[in-house]
């Protein structure tokens, strides 16, 4: 949900894994199935609302937890 709201009121969003930048733009460029499925790890469909990306996860794609 946080990241939902970020991408409704921020001109830009920075996505960070282990430090690293891995992707920085608007939120419509930022969000990507391949951004969920390489970052968070699960398989989400994104859809658009007034131009506001949201995404709905569908399944996860790591079933082991650390």
């Amino acid at each position: 949900m946080i990241l939902i709201k970020r991408a409704k009121y921020s001109d830009e969003l920075i996505v960070m894994n282990n430090g690293s930048i891995i992707k920085q733009g608007k939120p419509k460029e930022v969000f990507s199935s391949e951004l969920f499925r390489d970052i968070f790890k699960i398989k989400a469909k994104i859809f658009y609302d007034e131009d506001v990306p949201f995404y709905t996860p569908v399944t996860l794609l790591n079933k082991q937890f650390h």
